[in-house]
């Protein structure tokens, strides 16, 4: 009976896409009638994503390896942001893809989310070059960029750790902050409070050797406070006690 539907929402909308015909007449619990008034009110915007889907298929098959066609390993990995001219031991833009991937672990990509996640992003990604055009504009989206900075600490954390050791956490810092890193060493100036913290925990004068999620999460407004600003600091605003710590340092109460 479902086969003779298939069929039917075929012959009458000249869908000759057995997927989205299957897609849509589910989506409206098998009634013919309103699946093929659903497909002409929205169909086209399903083609689209379907045809899109297709196309980010067969990108990720290009990087998978020959032990498995439903994840792109390391040296796949390594592979594709080449490809995209992305660093990904130094660029930012290998964690936002991380994010928006939903990466299990380093290098790792699975088909499903990988596929779906590009197709989230924008039906018009269809090439490894509008993926790396995206991926460097998505740096500069303040919003996005909360997002991958807090999803950072846990895609970097040691299987059951709940503490990033500071080398990692600094790794890390210096690559979603890279930006302040290289206005410092163009123009000798800090327009933010970023180097200044990292260089306190790296002195060890912190007395820190791990980072709380906590401590962690709170860093990313914590850092784009103008350092002209943190005249102003208060430690009533909640702040962890690492930031209290170093304000007290930075301004020599310790």
């Amino acid at each position: 009976m479902f086969s003779a539907k298939i069929t039917n929402f075929i012959q009458v909308t000249g869908c000759a896409d057995e997927t989205i015909a299957d897609y849509f007449l589910k989506k409206n619990k098998l009634h013919l009638n309103n699946a093929i008034d659903d497909f002409y009110a929205n169909g086209h915007v399903v083609v689209q994503e379907s045809a899109n889907a297709k196309v980010i298929s067969q990108i990720f098959d290009k990087y998978t390896d020959n032990d498995s066609k439903d994840q792109i390993g390391i040296d796949g990995a390594l592979s594709y942001f080449s490809d995209m001219g992305i660093d990904v031991e130094n660029d930012v833009e290998a964690l936002i893809a991380a994010y928006i991937l939903k990466s299990p672990s380093t290098c790792i990509f699975n088909k499903t989310e990988f596929v779906s996640g590009w197709c989230n992003v924008s039906p018009e990604i269809t090439s490894v070059a509008d993926m790396a055009r995206y991926l460097h504009h998505a740096k500069n989206n303040c919003d996005l960029m909360k997002k991958v900075h807090n999803f950072a600490f846990m895609y970097a954390l040691d299987e059951g750790e709940r503490k990033l050791e500071i080398d990692a956490a600094v790794a890390l810092w210096k690559i979603i902050y890279k930006a302040d890193f290289a206005h410092f060493e163009e123009t000798g100036k800090h327009t933010t409070v970023t180097k200044f913290v990292i260089d306190f925990i790296v002195s060890g004068k912190s007395g820190k050797s791990q980072i709380s999620r906590d401590e962690w999460e709170m860093s990313y407004d914590f850092f784009v406070i103008p350092l002209v600003e943190l005249e102003n600091y208060s430690e009533s605003e909640a702040w962890p006690v690492l930031m209290d710590d170093f304000v007290d340092f930075l301004f020599g109460r310790v």
